[in-house]
């Protein structure tokens, strides 16, 4: 009755963001948005600049 390896939940970046964006909204913080929006927005840019070296190396290979 196992579904095999599926996972739920959220992942380190995501529980990171959220406190730091609690923090932020309760006055605990005084950083920017910017600074408290960091572990999101740099897994998403990881995420796209692989996926670009992946499609470029994939575009090379195929001439």
């Amino acid at each position: 009755m196992s579904d095999g390896n599926k996972t739920s939940g959220i992942g380190l970046i995501e529980v990171i963001t959220v406190v730091l964006v609690i923090l932020k909204l309760f006055g605990l913080i005084k950083w920017g948005w910017l600074l408290v929006l960091a572990p999101w927005i740099i897994s998403w840019t990881l995420f796209f600049l692989a996926l670009a070296i992946v499609s470029v190396y994939d575009a090379i290979k195929l001439r």
